[in-house]
């Protein structure tokens, strides 16, 4: 995200600027050049957007899965909701979970949105502004790890 994630290191700089001498490229320009590359929600099908990226927890007696994909802005997202929830809760049923979430995120504006399906009690603990069913404004996180598990781990643990 061209050093705007939270898991962005000092180390990440350091290379950058030592790459950017190597290479003879601005690190910056060359890095907003590559998020607008990224394909769209239209160009993926609805299991390369769901388990490209996609990670497994333990949260006390839940099984959640959180996946993660990255847009350069929601304007597709609108067509492809009701096809992304469907897979949702088909890999919900077919995998036993109790939750799972798909992060979308515009990586040009730093904003996520996550559509859920799952156990209602954790749907309703969620600490995020509801743009419609299932549908979620994350606002400015973009870590999965370090943002979006952290929070789901909360919203389960203020249910138990």
């Amino acid at each position: 995200l061209v050093f705007r994630s939270p898991t962005t290191h000092e180390r990440d700089f350091d290379a950058a600027d030592w790459l950017s001498g190597v290479c003879l490229v601005d690190v910056l320009l060359y890095g907003k050049e590559l998020l607008n590359a990224a394909p769209g929600l239209s160009t993926r099908t609805t299991d390369e957007i769901i388990d490209g990226d996609r990670k497994e927890y333990d949260m006390g007696n839940f099984k959640v899965s959180l996946a993660q994909v990255e847009v350069t802005g929601m304007q597709e997202l609108p067509q492809q909701r009701t096809d992304l929830l469907t897979a949702l809760a088909d890999r919900l049923d077919r995998e036993s979970l109790n939750f799972i979430g798909l992060m979308i995120t515009d990586v040009v504006t730093g904003m996520s949105r996550m559509l859920v399906q799952g156990d209602r009690r954790i749907i309703d603990a969620l600490p995020f502004g509801t743009v419609a069913d299932f549908d979620f404004d994350l606002e400015e996180i973009v870590s999965r790890k370090k943002q979006l598990a952290p929070a789901i781990q909360n919203a389960i643990e203020s249910i138990m």
